[in-house]
Parts: C-alpha cells; sequence; structure tokens
C-alpha cells in the first residue's frame, strides 16, 4: 500500500526523493519503494523519516488512512462523513 504520509510530507517540504534519500542515508530507490509500499523499512530508517518530519513512526507508518486526491489532505479511515 502506498504510503502517501511520506509523499505527502517529502512534497510539502518540497523536497525530491534523492534529497530526502541523501539527508536519511539511504538511497534514492529506498525512498521509492517505501513510498510505493514495496519495501518495509527497517526500524532506524522508519525513527529517521519520522523524527526528520517531526512525526511519530506509528502515524507515519502503522495509523490507517485515506488519501484523497482531489482534496490533496490525509483523512483517517472512518472520519469521511464528519
Amino acid at each position: 500500500m502506498k504510503n502517501w504520509r511520506l509523499i505527502e510530507l517529502r512534497e510539502k517540504a518540497n523536497m525530491t526523493q534523492k534529497q530526502l534519500a541523501k539527508i536519511i542515508g539511504i538511497s534514492q530507490s529506498m525512498i521509492a519503494r517505501i513510498e510505493r509500499g514495496d519495501r518495509e523499512p527497517r526500524k532506524h530508517i522508519k525513527m529517521q523519516l519520522a523524527k526528520f518530519f517531526g512525526v511519530t513512526v506509528e502515524w507515519l507508518f502503522y495509523e490507517q488512512a485515506e488519501y484523497l486526491e482531489s482534496y490533496n489532505t490525509l483523512i483517517p479511515t472512518g472520519t469521511e462523513g464528519k
């Protein structure tokens, strides 16, 4: 499953995958795989990403959310009509 939260945070920071990868100390292709949901990053990478963006690991990687592209925002699952 795509990690829309990571994508949104990176884009709001006006960063490329390559720039983020350099800061975190991994390859651009690894950032791409994490964002696509093709790869589960190791714990220390999750911690570095969460710390860099000022969010929790749980929020960034585990809490379910839906991404509504038409609104360009994240809405937690189960709150669509509220």
